[in-house]
């Protein structure tokens, strides 16, 4: 979705709408102007385990692998996703710190 020229506004959208489990997955303006995919794909146990998250092309950091795999790390001695999992849709949060992060929108 363009908002003015020169701005490119992500929308996230359901991978397959027949099957709401499946995922979701938004196309992105990074900071250096190229347009990267980002898939959110639930894993068995969702949301006690942490969903997969692949960046095409990889995002290059320290959280993503050379695959573009998002590797959640341990912040002070725990598990990144434990601070995400309770809530009541984790995944507004995490896409939201993925954007912020990022500069993916």
């Amino acid at each position: 979705m363009v908002n003015t020229p020169g701005y490119y506004k992500a929308t996230w959208k359901l991978i397959n709408p027949l099957i709401i489990s499946k995922g979701v997955y938004g196309h992105f303006l990074d900071r250096n102007g190229t347009v990267i995919i980002i898939k959110i794909l639930y894993q068995p146990r969702y949301p006690e385990h942490p969903p997969k998250v692949t960046s095409t092309p990889p995002i290059r950091d320290v959280c993503w692998d050379s695959k573009g795999v998002l590797h959640f790390a341990l912040m002070n001695r725990h598990f990144v996703w434990t601070k995400y999992k309770d809530y009541s849709n984790p995944l507004i949060y995490l896409t939201d710190e993925i954007t912020g992060k990022y500069r993916a929108m």
